[in-house]
Formats: structure tokens, C-alpha cells, sequence
């Protein structure tokens, strides 16, 4: 697995994936108004802070794109 998510990068990823998995569990509306919402809220912020946290991202690997300085 190479790393290629940057320091800027890995920030912006832990924030918003952070703020998906709790945004839910602020506003109760929206946990009784759409599941289907939450639930792909919750997955979408779980894979924004886990590709953070591993500094390598699948589709930038497939693309060939990298946002790490050398």
C-alpha cells in the first residue's frame, strides 16, 4: 500500500469524516426521517477517516494520483 494522501489532505478527510459519523447523532430528526441517509453518512465517514488514518487511498491508487509532497 503506498502513501498517497498528504498532511492537508488527511486533515480535510479526518474533519468531514468525522463530521458524517457524528452529524447524525446531533439532529435526531434525521435519524428517524431517512436510515438509508445515516447509514451511508456513517459508511462514507468511516472510509473518509480510515484512508485517512492509513495515508493511502484506493482510487488515487488507481488513478495514479497522489496529493503527498516529496
Amino acid at each position: 500500500m503506498t502513501i498517497n494522501i498528504g498532511a492537508a489532505d488527511r486533515v480535510i478527510r479526518y474533519i468531514i469524516g468525522l463530521f458524517l459519523i457524528l452529524a447524525p447523532l446531533w439532529n435526531q430528526y434525521i435519524l428517524s426521517f431517512a436510515p438509508l441517509i445515516v447509514a451511508a453518512s456513517v459508511v462514507v465517514g468511516i472510509v473518509l477517516v480510515v484512508t485517512a488514518y492509513v495515508r493511502s487511498c484506493p482510487i488515487y491508487t488507481a488513478l495514479g494520483a497522489s496529493t503527498r509532497q516529496k
